[in-house]
């Protein structure tokens, strides 16, 4: 429903076109949703229970200071911790500047932060993906 599964093109070769891959420039994964694991005839997206799917880390975020509109532009932003579902991002004072910092145990790679992220051309936090998703520590 948000738009942010598409099939894959050159990603993954040849023997991967056409699975699914995560674009956040096009869409986030919504926290209270399950419906991608429901419906995916291969499985590649597992049919997990909502509360179990909440727990999954597919990835964590990762933050380029250089690109962050607070550093560029001057100006206050708190879109990345606003729409983190699982409060992995908060806002700190590095220096003289209130920057987003992550801690990477808490963040399930939903891709809210870089979604929501108004830095352009590129956003200023993104999604680096795990090779095998990791569970979120209890």
């Amino acid at each position: 429903p948000e738009q942010v599964l598409v099939p894959a093109s050159s990603e993954y070769g040849i023997s991967g076109i056409m699975q699914p891959t995560m674009k956040f420039n096009e869409g986030s994964c919504d926290y209270e949703c399950n419906i991608c694991g429901q419906v995916c005839p291969t499985q590649a997206i597992r049919p997990l229970p909502l509360k179990e799917k909440q727990k999954v880390q597919a990835g964590f975020a990762v933050f380029n200071q250089a690109d962050c509109i607070i550093v560029k532009d001057n100006v206050k932003c708190k879109n990345c911790v606003s729409h983190c579902p699982t409060k992995a991002i908060k806002l700190q004072d590095t220096g003289g500047k209130i920057l987003p910092v992550i801690d990477k145990d808490k963040c399930i790679g939903c891709g809210a932060c870089e979604y929501y992220c108004p830095a352009k051309p590129l956003s200023a936090i993104y999604v680096d993906g795990y090779d095998v998703q990791k569970k979120l520590k209890s």
